[in-house]
């Protein structure tokens, strides 16, 4: 980030922005009873999401290569004990670099949310 010009930095804040919340709506959307709040504190868990490498990826009219993100997500006890962690990798194709931040992390929300159905029973309900 610091070889790029503020306008660049900028937009690709902007884009990180819009992608994380893309990212938990997606999320949200079809597990938001989950994450209500109301629950017993020795009921609660925790999934944290780290996103730890961004691939912008680039399209040009001749070639492209897909964006790719990747994630760890961990799912934490009330005591604080780490229970799960899955990894996740995705890839996206689009025109712009925001377009294709977007549409990994949005994947990657479908990821998450297909770990949850197959693996919380009080999900799959």
């Amino acid at each position: 980030m610091g070889e790029k010009k503020d306008s660049s930095a900028d937009s690709y804040n902007v884009d990180k922005q819009a992608s994380d919340a893309l990212y938990h709506q997606v999320i949200m959307d079809r597990h938001g009873v989950l994450f209500m709040p109301g629950g017993t504190p020795d009921n609660t868990f925790t999934i944290r999401t780290t996103w730890v490498h961004w691939e912008p990826g680039f399209y040009a009219f001749v070639a492209a290569h897909p964006g790719q993100a990747d994630l760890f997500v961990d799912v934490i006890s009330p005591t604080g004990q780490q229970l799960d962690r899955i990894g996740v990798h995705t890839r996206q194709g689009g025109i712009s670099s925001g377009g294709r931040m977007r549409g990994a992390l949005q994947s990657a929300g479908r990821v998450v949310n297909a770990y949850i159905t197959d693996n919380w029973f009080c999900a799959a309900q």
